[in-house]
């Protein structure tokens, strides 16, 4: 990770590290959508089929290339959500996050990114029944693991 002010640094993150940074994301991420879903527009729609375009055709590419169009892809959803302090905190919580998910998708199948961003966007189109937080802790169920751990949503049910 490069910090301007700071260097270049390695991004060390513990299991635990990673359970309670996606158990945020489950809540603030889900809050997001929810948003995102009131605001959505034709553009919006457009530039997420854009990404995910692009994700597709990205199965060779470099893991932090497919990292980079991730976050890209996630913070269309964040902006739209029209709650700047939302996007900042949920963008200054994933950042080591998406950094470590670099080290970790040069070992793992790129596939898991495009099959957990596709619910997303159906998600935000109105072609699903589940609630948000449902929807992301199943999407983050993917690729990490127990997500939940540190939220009230650990069984993967809500309390």
């Amino acid at each position: 990770m490069n910090d301007p002010r700071r260097g270049m640094f390695v991004v060390s993150l513990e299991e635990e590290d990673l359970q309670k940074i996606n158990s945020l994301r489950l809540v603030l991420e889900a809050e997001a959508l929810r948003l995102a879903k009131k605001r959505m527009t034709p553009a919006a729609e457009r530039r997420l089929r854009q990404l995910l375009a692009r994700m597709e055709k990205m199965a060779s590419a470099p893991a932090f290339e497919l990292i980079r169009i991730d976050i890209q892809f996630h913070r269309v959803i964040w902006r739209l959500s029209g709650n700047e302090y939302l996007d900042r905190v949920l963008t200054g919580l994933t950042a080591p996050l998406f950094a470590y998910a670099v080290l970790l998708q040069a070992r793992s199948n790129k596939k898991l990114v495009l099959d957990s961003h596709e619910p997303l966007l159906d998600w935000l189109l109105g072609k699903s029944n589940e609630s948000a937080e449902e929807l992301m802790f199943r999407m983050l169920n993917i690729r990490w693991t127990t997500p939940a751990r540190f939220s009230s949503f650990e069984s993967g049910s809500k309390a």
